[in-house]
């Protein structure tokens, strides 16, 4: 059914039980699944007997080490034996729910990404009960947060969605917002799955990362990936993705129901500098509220009207 494609730390501590509870989740919710580890590390070897991964340590890498995304997402695609492929974070799991949000797409190719919730996880992962996936998930609710949605380590795709990758690094700020820019950019569907099939990363310190977790963004690295994108311009979150799925259908996202951020990106996307324009902000509040009603929700439409005048006094 699916290809995913990984890199990872080296397979020693805590940074291992993060890794093998991620691997052994994706194999629970994707039976047979073809899972790819990309790089070399400490214990890539026997983490990939263990779990039954396949091995490409071959991947090409930038000055500092890391592993470029262009490397590992072509050779993932000529290696892929499966119609749907995946890169996933390797401290990320997954569970049936993300399963059965791919299986309600049926765009005939298409990017899917999901919110996290960030949790502490502790020990190594049972997957072997039929009901693992609702412990996990009553947990994360509980003792969890939702992640905002600039941060994204989950991409599912089906068909050929990429061209013209850039040599951006993994394992730092800014390589993730990009891929859903590109996307966008070159009229690929990007749907947010949040709502039922978002994932859990597991809560970690950032000691591999030069400067901890602020170095991953404002380091060497995370500045080049910015930098390669083109600028913040080009930097999308998962509220610019152009569907949600709700449970029962697929909806229009109006980047998450934020008519200004709408008009910025409908600029961007025709390669203009975004600035203000009512006229624009106007046009996707009015949708936004026609959509609220056309689900049951009229008050809003009718306060269309209110909204507008108060724009345009705003605007003198």
């Amino acid at each position: 059914m699916i290809t995913i494609f990984t890199t990872a730390l080296p397979f020693k501590g805590a940074a291992a039980q993060r890794q093998l509870n991620a691997i052994r989740s994706w194999k629970a919710a994707f039976p047979g699944a073809e899972i790819i580890l990309f790089g070399r590390g400490e214990g890539y070897e026997e983490a990939s007997v263990e779990e039954g991964l396949r091995r490409f340590p071959d991947v090409l890498c930038n000055k500092n080490g890391l592993p470029r995304i262009d490397s590992i997402f072509e050779e993932g695609e000529r290696l892929a034996s499966h119609q749907y492929r995946a890169y996933i974070n390797a401290d990320i799991i997954v569970t049936t729910a993300t399963r059965k949000a791919l299986l309600a797409l049926h765009f005939p190719k298409f990017l899917m990404v999901a919110r996290r919730w960030n949790l502490e996880v502790e020990g190594i992962l049972d997957v072997s009960k039929d009901d693992w996936d609702i412990r996990l998930w009553e947990k994360a609710r509980e003792y969890g947060n939702l992640a905002r949605g600039d941060a994204i380590d989950i991409f599912v795709w089906r068909d050929k969605v990429w061209d013209s990758l850039l040599p951006m690094v993994i394992g730092r700020a800014k390589f993730d917002n990009w891929l859903i820019y590109s996307c966008r950019s070159r009229g690929i569907p990007v749907i947010d799955a949040s709502e039922i099939g978002s994932v859990i990363h597991q809560r970690h310190v950032y000691d591999h990362v030069p400067g901890g977790a602020a170095g991953a963004v404002e380091g060497e690295d995370g500045v080049e990936n910015a930098r390669l994108a083109g600028g913040w311009d080009h930097l999308f979150t998962i509220d610019d993705a152009d569907w949600r799925l709700t449970k029962g259908r697929l909806v229009r996202n109006f980047c998450a129901g934020d008519s200004r951020r709408c008009a910025e990106v409908h600029q961007i996307l025709r390669n203009r500098a975004p600035r203000r324009s009512i006229a624009l902000e106007a046009w996707y509040e009015f949708l936004i509220r026609l959509q609220k009603a056309w689900h049951g929700e009229p008050a809003p439409a009718l306060k269309f009207l209110p909204w507008l005048g108060s724009r345009l006094i705003g605007k003198r």
